[in-house]
């Protein structure tokens, strides 16, 4: 003889077993729709192939021409894993300072980091790598007849010829009410700010 507890327990269980079933169908039917629509999806297949752009925007300033070419390197997924092989970068249509190129990873190295650096006509960029944290794991779903779709794009902005800043005195004699004298003011340029 069960005991009212236990057929109470067992009746609770049965109706959880039921109701997950239906609640794993209609979020079986709503991601149905989510891709159907194009929203993005976490991709969890380890095949899946995901796009990032990198675009790197430059115009070269006074003195300096705009580049012919350029590309990067670096390093953090397999098809961008060398600091001596170039991936070529096209310039945008309806852009001189634009110039992007494509990586894609399998879905496994989202939120790893990827660090890489722009050349512009062979000549590195100055100054850090540029780092990306955490690659998006997140894509849309395309279709057989559409084509890769961009999970995320980056854009970055190298400078090549100055390696240092400028500090430049603006005004010798500027009134300072709290110490009751004049003094100079200086202005910091970062080396990219002539580019």
């Amino acid at each position: 003889c069960q005991s009212d507890f236990a057929m109470k327990y067992e009746r609770e269980h049965f109706v959880l077993q039921v109701m997950s079933r239906q609640t794993m169908a209609m979020l079986l039917v709503l991601l149905g729709c989510v891709g159907a629509l194009g929203l993005p999806m976490p991709l969890g297949n380890a095949h899946s192939e995901i796009t990032v752009e990198i675009c790197a925007n430059y115009k070269a300033g006074s003195g300096f021409s705009n580049p012919t070419h350029m590309s990067l390197r670096g390093e953090g997924v397999p098809s961008l894993d060398s600091w001596k092989q170039d991936i070529a970068m096209t310039q945008k249509e309806f852009s001189d300072n634009l110039w992007c190129t494509k990586i894609m990873y399998d879905s496994s190295f989202a939120g790893k980091a990827l660090q890489f650096k722009v050349l512009s006509s062979g000549q590195w960029q100055q100054g850090a790598n540029e780092v990306i944290q955490n690659l998006p794991g997140v894509q849309s779903i395309t279709t057989p007849n559409q084509s890769n779709q961009i999970a995320q794009t980056i854009t970055v902005f190298p400078f090549f010829h100055q390696q240092q800043g400028q500090v430049r005195v603006i005004d010798q004699s500027v009134y300072s009410k709290q110490f009751k004298n004049t003094r100079p003011v200086a202005v910091y340029t970062p080396p990219s700010y002539f580019e």
